[in-house]
């Protein structure tokens, strides 16, 4: 809904502690958050924390629902493997709801694995 705040691109890095991390982007209005932001985790940050690496001002609104997020790829730790998740290669967002409730797929080992939501998912 149009609010009247222009929008920009917030991009992400999630990193949990056992290695597992993943980027994204979140559309939200302006003041979200600032360039080396550091986020925890809703669960804590013992599951993890996101770290803002780049801010893009569209300068107007977008559209978008605040707290659109895609995410975009995923590391695995065990496999050493960049993966992209299954809804970012449809053009789907894995959440509308912004940072910690973001859920997305990698296939890994033949197999379709979730992960987001803070690190409380993991692949």
């Amino acid at each position: 809904m149009p609010n009247g705040i222009a929008d920009s691109a917030f991009y992400w890095t999630f990193a949990s502690p056992a290695g597992d991390q993943w980027t994204g982007v979140t559309v939200a209005d302006e003041p979200y958050a600032e360039l080396g932001q550091i986020f925890s985790s809703p669960y804590g940050p013992e599951y993890g924390t996101y770290t803002i690496t780049n801010v893009f001002d569209y300068g107007m609104e977008t559209g978008h629902q605040e707290g659109v997020t895609w995410v975009s790829s995923y590391f695995d730790p065990i496999t050493g493997g960049v993966y992209e998740p299954y809804y970012y290669s449809q053009g789907l967002p894995g959440t509308l709801s912004g940072l910690g409730t973001e859920v997305d797929y990698v296939l890994v080992d033949g197999g379709w694995n979730d992960f987001g939501q803070g690190g409380y998912l993991l692949a």
